[in-house]
């Protein structure tokens, strides 16, 4: 990253987090101690998931054999805190309301919508980006990012508009996202969407080939 280093946390000793401290976290980066978590997290995705969604993750994450692993520290460049680096919201001020996601009569496109945006966050590598460079939730799928790695900075991901996919059918789309015929393509986490049932790729590939998901 360009502040520096960063290291993802041990997620198996959450025993002692609140429910409510474990969401502030996913949904907007904010630690129990009221400091800032740190990118490459997608927050402002994770901040429009359902609650019925939430509360699974919770539940998962919860049902974690407790395992010790000492995580090194973040290592931030010229004498930056996770202040300079990014603010966290007013709690007080969010809404309250509940968050419930794609309703039962949702269409496939508008659930595949909800899946790229706010669960598998397509969105972090594929997405757009506001003025200020944070991830814009609604914006168009036309990979504005730069993703860091340990080998470089990357900023070659494909825009995945409907115009970009116009030749992709929802076969090939569900094959490729799941993993479910050939190999592994360059840090597409295909490790984790292997695991979504066709329904839900099927739902994915609908809102990428769909007008919503037009330009």
């Amino acid at each position: 990253m360009p502040f520096g280093e960063v290291y993802g946390p041990n997620l198996t000793i959450l025993q002692e987090w609140s429910d409510e401290e474990i969401e502030n976290a996913i949904r907007y980066g904010i630690h129990p101690t009221g400091e800032p978590l740190l990118p490459p997290m997608p927050y402002e995705a994770y901040a429009g998931m359902a609650d019925a969604d939430m509360e699974a993750i919770i539940a998962y994450l919860r049902s974690l054999e407790p395992v010790e692993n000492e995580v090194p520290a973040a290592l931030l460049v010229d004498n930056l805190t996770r202040a300079d680096i990014r603010s966290v919201p007013d709690l007080a001020e969010l809404p309250t309301d509940p968050i419930l996601g794609p309703a039962e009569d949702a269409t496939p496109e508008e659930l595949g919508e909800y899946l790229v945006r706010n669960v598998a966050t397509c969105i972090k590598c594929h997405g757009s980006l506001n003025e200020d460079g944070t991830l814009d939730v609604e914006g168009p799928l036309v990979a504005q990012a730069i993703i860091y790695t340990d080998f470089g900075e990357v900023d070659g991901m494909p825009t995945i508009t409907q115009q970009a996919l116009s030749a992709w059918s929802t076969e090939d789309l569900v094959n490729y996202i799941g993993y479910r015929e050939g190999g592994r393509v360059f840090f597409m986490p295909m490790h984790a969407y292997r695991y979504m049932t066709d329904a839900d790729l099927e739902a994915i590939a609908a809102f990428l080939k769909s007008d919503a998901n037009a330009e």
